[in-house]
């Protein structure tokens, strides 16, 4: 936990002053009570610049877990995109049904890559935006506006986990934040793919009553 940024402020800019005395002042202060509080100042400096230093290194290994698995779910959706598009053009060129049923599992795909990739970022997602509080308390930071503006429903589970105490509960309120089930339902993205999936397995089945297509 950082120290209060009102006292973490006042000492900063106490021994700052004191860098300008001249060797000689600090040298007959330090046996006095004054100089042991000069020391004082001193220690809370670094102890804040090694607790900061410390919180920054957690929310840079998170962002980069989180960029990691953002760049593994991109390299999917592009391959099952890819997929469907080349399964579409053969099955309508070969009036083959059972190709275009392929093709519509590749939205499957699609929705089982992001959502395992939404809830992997999960943990990490949690230290930054945790991270972020204890740094800049009170506020706009870029993960949180991030979050808050492209999936709200997300923040808004995630915001009242974190004012939890007991950590057992939030972490039992984040799983339940990133859950499969709550993705599936709160994200509109999801429900777009399943109802691309509907419409490409009812394009199978009027193909195979309606236009006669072979199966295989």
């Amino acid at each position: 936990m950082p120290l209060d940024p009102g006292r973490a402020s006042s000492s900063r800019i106490l021994w700052r002053v004191v860098q300008r005395w001249p060797s000689g002042l600090l040298t007959q202060l330090l046996p006095s009570p004054a100089g042991l509080f000069l020391v004082y100042i001193f220690v809370m400096e670094d102890a804040e610049a090694a607790s900061n230093e410390a919180l920054r290194f957690q929310m840079e290994q998170a962002m980069e877990l989180v960029r990691q698995m953002l760049g593994i779910s991109v390299q999917a959706v592009g391959f099952f995109v890819a997929a469907n598009a080349l399964l579409i053009g053969y099955g309508v060129s070969q009036k083959k049904s059972g190709v275009l049923l392929l093709a519509s599992l590749t939205t499957i795909g699609i929705i089982v890559s992001v959502v395992i990739c939404l809830n992997s970022i999960g943990p990490a997602v949690y230290v930054t935006l945790y991270t972020e509080r204890l740094l800049l308390p009170n506020h706009i930071t870029v993960s949180a506006s991030s979050l808050r503006i492209k999936w709200p429903a997300i923040y808004n589970r995630m915001d009242a986990a974190l004012n939890i105490q007991d950590i057992q509960q939030r972490e039992q309120e984040i799983r339940r934040a990133f859950s499969a089930r709550s993705l599936l339902r709160e994200i509109r993205t999801f429900q777009l793919l399943s109802g691309m999936f509907l419409l490409q397995l009812a394009t199978v089945f009027l193909t195979l009553v309606v236009f006669h297509y072979s199966f295989f």
